[in-house]
Parts: structure tokens; sequence; C-alpha cells
């Protein structure tokens, strides 16, 4: 069943993550408006805020954003990359307004978790 509010397209591009006591780094596999997929093999805990920055493809100028880690996916799932979903807490209105037109502009996808 899908219960995603926003849909989701994909982006591929590096992504620093940062919290109160460590620094992360991954690989973007999708984004909406609600929030990015980073795909890595050291997820930090559930419900850990983090400064994210990250680039849409074509764009020079990155993108900061708060969020929240709100679900978890590990590496026994043989068809999908390990890492975790991230859910925009605080994002400006123009960097919000930068993903909704990345999105808009791109075919959505669907991923069964």
């Amino acid at each position: 069943m899908h219960n995603r509010v926003h849909p989701r397209v994909e982006l591929q591009v590096e992504v620093t993550l940062e919290s109160d006591h460590n620094f992360y780094t991954g690989l973007s596999s999708n984004i909406s408006e609600g929030g990015l997929f980073v795909a890595t093999h050291a997820s930090p805990p559930l419900g850990t805020r983090l400064l994210v920055r990250f680039a849409l493809n074509g764009s020079p100028d990155p993108i900061d954003a708060v969020g929240e880690v709100c679900w978890l996916r590990d590496a026994r799932s043989p068809d999908f990359p390990s890492g975790f979903g991230l859910r925009f807490l605080q994002i400006s209105a123009q960097a919000l307004s930068r993903v909704a037109s990345f999105v808009a502009s791109r075919e959505s996808i669907f991923y069964e978790d």
C-alpha cells in the first residue's frame, strides 16, 4: 500500500549530514517535498535531528535544511540500499520551492519499503 504524502523522484547526489556529535555522508536516492532517502551504511538512530546539505541536479547552489531520521532500512534488504528516510523539519521557503520545482519536472517513482 502506498501511503506517501508527497511524490518522490530520483536524485542521486552526495549528501552531507551533521548532528550535534557526528558527521555523516551518503548518497541520496530519491527526494520529495517532505524529505529524502540517504543511502549509507552508517545510519544515525531514529529521531536524530540532522543538518543536511545537498544540491539538486543541475544547480550549483546547495540546499541546507534540518531534518529528522524517521525510518531506517538495513543491509538485509537485497533489492534496496541500506540507509534512512529523512523528513524535513526546517527548510526555507525558497529551498522548498526549488525542491517542489525539481520534483514537478521529473517522473514520480515508487519504491516498496
